[in-house]
């Protein structure tokens, strides 16, 4: 079995579910087969396979006849092979059971055939004169979910190639169509820990545009506005932007610690922007706005630079280190750093930019009039 290469998890994980044993096992064979065939794979194995020999008992008509049932002729079975407790004695204040079981008396299959069953009126007979005996292949292990039998096949990728979105994508776009058309009640699906992975991204995507909504009414109620909060929450973006370039240049794959960093920057790279607003608010003079942006930007262009530049140089160790124990970490501090670094570049030269154009369509002293307005209860809308 091969074994996960250390500080990585399962690129591919995939479930092949049914109720047919062979059909499962052919459908996985293939699922894996069709893998392995890619360039860009490289190992997978399946933990549903074939191999250890069992013998398989169909109860007869004869045995029909002498009185027994599958049930009784299991029990019988059972009782010698795995033992039945006849006995309990009590040594103290401990208890003992007393379990009688059969020895290693059978040796072969032949011997197993002469077994003693005990029918109708305490006789005794042998057990192929009562059951169909038949060696069979069997499965070591088999998993049940949902009451369905279930294949898991697993492996690792060539992450330079590919990712594991593309492979799910090709296994479920191109493998499980036909295979269901070949055996009709399998079915195949991305399971375990990759199916685990995509509903906490799911869930942290959820409550990541919770949480923008939640920035936006705060934003709106503090700016009298309710567009110009769109125009300082374009940092967001901008940090995307900043942290999917950050991958690239690193090399790396856009993964769940990824989208964790980018929501846990999307609060941070809006307070910047929430600052020069302000300063914006403090240098405007009259209606020249286009000045008071570039006072503003003079304002704030060595706090932004310092903070930023600060604090990207404190993750430098964390995204240099190639330590297993710090692997997991570094897609989410890549995602932090260049995120910052991107809400950087939009703060001190796209944004006054942006609050020019803003302010060139809607009116600048209707906006500071509503700052001014003693009631000030409402928030208008422009």
């Amino acid at each position: 079995m091969p074994r996960t290469r250390q500080g990585r998890g399962n690129d591919i994980d995939i479930d092949v579910s049914g109720s047919d044993l062979w059909e499962i096992e052919a459908a996985a064979s293939e699922v894996l087969s069709r893998l392995l065939e890619r360039f860009d794979v490289e190992e997978a194995y399946s933990d549903f396979y074939g191999g250890r020999q069992e013998v398989k008992l169909t109860l007869n008509e004869y045995g029909y006849t002498v009185g027994l049932t599958p049930q009784s002729l299991s029990a019988q079975l059972r009782q010698a092979f795995q033992g039945s407790e006849t006995d309990t004695f009590h040594t103290g204040a401990s208890s003992v059971n007393v379990q009688v079981l059969l020895g290693d008396t059978v040796a072969n299959f032949t011997e197993l055939e002469q077994f003693p069953i005990i029918v109708g009126g305490g006789k005794q007979t042998a057990l192929i004169s009562v059951a169909d005996m038949e060696l069979a292949a069997s499965y070591p292990t088999i998993t049940r979910k949902d009451g369905r039998v279930v294949a898991n096949i697993i492996g690792q990728i060539d992450r330079k190639a590919t990712t594991s979105t593309a492979i799910s994508a090709f296994v479920l776009n191109d493998v499980a169509p036909e295979l269901e058309r070949q055996y009709p009640g399998i079915s195949i699906s991305i399971g375990g820990a990759t199916e685990e992975q995509q509903k906490s991204q799911s869930s942290v995507a959820t409550k990541l545009l919770l949480g923008l909504v939640g920035v936006y009414m705060v934003l709106a109620f503090q700016f009298r506005s309710y567009t110009l909060p769109l125009v300082v929450m374009l940092s967001i973006p901008f940090a995307l932007i900043g942290t999917i370039l950050g991958h690239w240049a690193m090399g790396l794959s856009l993964s769940m610690p990824s989208l964790i960093g980018f929501a846990s920057l999307a609060g941070i790279v809006v307070n910047n922007a929430i600052l020069f607003l302000t300063f914006f608010q403090t240098h405007l003079q009259g209606d020249d706005h286009v000045a008071a942006a570039l006072d503003a930007v003079r304002a704030r262009f060595r706090p932004i630079i310092l903070s930023t530049g600060t604090t990207v140089a404190g993750l430098l160790p964390l995204i240099s280190n190639t330590s297993v124990h710090v692997h997991t970490t570094v897609p989410l501090v890549v995602s932090v750093a260049a995120g910052l670094t991107a809400s950087m570049i939009l703060v001190t030269l796209v944004l006054p930019s942006l609050l020019s154009i803003y302010f060139d369509i809607f009116s600048v002293q209707r906006w500071v009039g509503k700052f001014d307005d003693a009631e000030g209860g409402d928030i208008p809308a422009q």
